[in-house]
């Protein structure tokens, strides 16, 4: 086999290994660039207080069967305290179901860090989305915000476990 031939085979392998490398990512640019988004507007919605916008941010299944979401909303818009001056980059845990070879659940568990406010406040927040949820599309949002301060006391908003009951 000559030179030109074994060029082109390599060739020909990288071209498949390249086709088969960008066809694995079939969970959107665009749902993870949303839910790192997310971490921000829970942290502005948070500190301007717009429990509307906050609110929008759940789930459908939040929405329809959690009956103390507006009541956990207004709790933890008092117990969130002062404008944010600052806050570690946010961690993001992110897990994965595939079926067939397509993405049937695409979740991201968010963590931020070292949220300090002028109020004199340390937070810490966590919360759950759901990117993609196939099977259960009612889910597809926030199912839970947690937020802890300096002091261990936390405050919860919605239900992890409502939605994700495995």
């Amino acid at each position: 086999m000559n030179s030109f031939m074994k060029k082109r085979i390599l060739l020909f392998i990288l071209l498949i290994i390249i086709a088969i490398q960008s066809g694995c990512s079939l969970v959107s640019n665009d749902s993870v660039m949303k839910a790192r988004k997310s971490s921000n507007d829970v942290l502005a919605f948070l500190e301007s207080k717009d429990t509307d916008k906050l609110r929008s941010l759940f789930c459908d299944k939040i929405h329809a069967d959690y009956l103390e979401l507006d009541e956990d909303i207004e709790t933890a818009m008092m117990f969130f305290q002062g404008n944010i001056l600052s806050h570690d980059n946010p961690l993001y845990n992110e897990s994965e179901s595939i079926r067939n070879g397509e993405y049937v659940k695409y979740s991201v568990s968010p963590s931020i860090h070292e949220i300090k406010t002028d109020a004199g406040k340390t937070y810490h927040i966590i919360y759950y989305y759901t990117v993609v949820n196939t099977d259960y599309p009612e889910s597809v949002g926030i199912s839970e915000i947690m937020i802890k301060d300096e002091n261990g006391e936390t405050c919860k908003i919605g239900d992890y476990h409502l939605v994700n009951p495995e």
